[in-house]
């Protein structure tokens, strides 16, 4: 039986490319939808109602301590906020930090006046010193530096001892992320590493040197005192570890922790200060390391620059050479204490794709993530946010702040508190704010 030649179709190669395009397209589509719903298809809102941006520099760092909103710069400066929404600034004595030291806040109490503060002496002459600061806030917003609790044998013990042998040494570097301060004291995230270096003489009579890396550890240092003794707990060995984060909600203790800077590993703390569950590893798809995660009453938020679109399909369509940061977006997820599982990860960032930079705050059940997205390559961004008010469950559009492009300059790398209701955005030396929406 012959078929009629109405019925013939003919593929050309032109027709089947186009087949291929549509196809591809609406796979790409349907990630859209599925990864961030029927928003992320929908163009981005501009916000008229923050207030006009202002000089405010030396902002480095935002937190909650003592009840009130704190910024931190350089050269001991501090910013409160106070009850008629102004940031008085002061400086603090002794937060000075000198040359070749870091010094950086690693456990601030919410509510109460105790911080801890992670400070490390190192130059050419002698060896890193690591050790912890014991820092009080009084009602008056005066900041009291205590003495250092020096964590050298701590250290030391974590890859025991080291051989007595002549032109031999060991050289230990470690790493503190945030913490916590709950009831039961003080939880702070260490990642060690050691480099082994072996001096030798060779028959020619010259000196050389072996270096020899080995595997990160990680765990956590805990005090039941106020921060007046400190002990540690090794919880785990891992590849190209890269930073550590606790946080507590009102009922447990989360570790979140970075591999090779893509792998986010889960941990949770079981009975005893020294045990955590067995790291479970929950994104794999996470940008040069870059998450952040706050815990609220009951709720554990988690929100990270992500790069799936380098991969797979992707790949092809976007090429894994991410020119102007074009392949990252803004994900969330959250993990609620009642269910005891986490959330579906939800896409904020919408149809925008060249993002940089989140940071987020919480406040009962208000979250606000704010980021800059690029606008003109290498010169010129703007600030970007979404807010949820119903702890996660919603999520508003993404939502620019009108004209931050003219002031956010090329890579403002946005800073936001919540306060009382206010949201408090701080961007390449300016400062803007407005009440949290409705």
């Amino acid at each position: 039986m012959e078929t009629s030649s109405s019925m013939r179709i003919r593929l050309t190669p032109i027709k089947l490319a186009l087949v291929v395009i549509l196809l591809i397209c609406l796979v790409w589509v349907a990630g859209q939808v599925i990864s961030g719903g029927l928003l992320s298809l929908m163009p981005p809102r501009v916000d008229t109602r923050w207030s006009m941006p202002i000089k405010m520099e030396n902002v480095n760092s935002l937190f909650r301590w003592n009840g009130m909103a704190v910024g931190r710069g350089v050269g001991g400066v501090f910013h409160f906020l106070n009850d008629d929404g102004q940031w008085i600034e002061k400086h603090v004595p002794g937060f000075e930090i000198e040359k070749n030291e870091s010094f950086y806040p690693v456990a601030m109490d919410v509510h109460g006046p105790t911080a801890i503060f992670f400070d490390v002496k190192d130059s050419n002459k002698v060896e890193a010193i690591p050790s912890f600061i014991n820092t009080t806030m009084d009602p008056g917003q005066n900041v009291k530096v205590g003495p250092g609790i020096p964590l050298r044998n701590s250290v030391q013990d974590l890859f025991g001892e080291a051989p007595t042998n002549s032109g031999f040494r060991r050289e230990v570097a470690l790493r503190c992320g945030q913490g916590a301060v709950c009831e039961s004291g003080l939880y702070i995230p260490y990642i060690a590493s050691s480099t082994e270096i072996i001096e030798i003489i060779t028959s020619a009579g010259t000196h050389q040197q072996k270096q020899r890396s080995g595997s990160d550890v990680c765990g956590v240092f805990y005090s039941a005192d106020a921060g007046r003794s400190w002990q540690c707990a090794r919880v785990g060995t891992f590849t190209e570890s890269y930073s550590a984060t606790i946080h507590a909600t009102s009922r447990h203790l989360y570790l979140l922790r970075i591999e090779r800077a893509r792998n986010l590993w889960f941990s949770t703390l079981s009975s005893s200060p020294s045990t955590w569950s067995e790291p479970k590893l929950l994104i794999d798809t996470i940008d040069q390391g870059r998450y952040l995660a706050e815990a609220g009453n009951d709720t554990l938020h988690l929100c990270w620059m992500d790069m799936r679109l380098k991969r797979g399909l992707g790949f092809f369509l976007y090429g894994d050479w991410d020119v102007g940061r074009a392949n990252n977006q803004v994900f969330y997820r959250n993990y609620r204490d009642a269910d005891s599982k986490w959330g579906k990860e939800r896409k904020l960032s919408g149809s925008l794709s060249h993002c940089e930079s989140p940071s987020m705050s919480v406040e009962d059940q208000r979250i606000v993530i704010a980021w800059h997205n690029i606008e003109t390559l290498y010169t010129r961004a703007a600030i970007y946010y979404a807010t949820s008010k119903d702890n996660g469950r919603t999520w508003s559009r993404p939502t620019k702040i009108k004209d931050s492009e003219n002031s956010a300059g090329a890579y403002p790398c946005p800073k936001v508190i919540l306060h009382r209701g206010g949201i408090h955005m701080f961007y390449n030396g300016m400062y803007q704010h407005r009440e949290f929406p409705n």
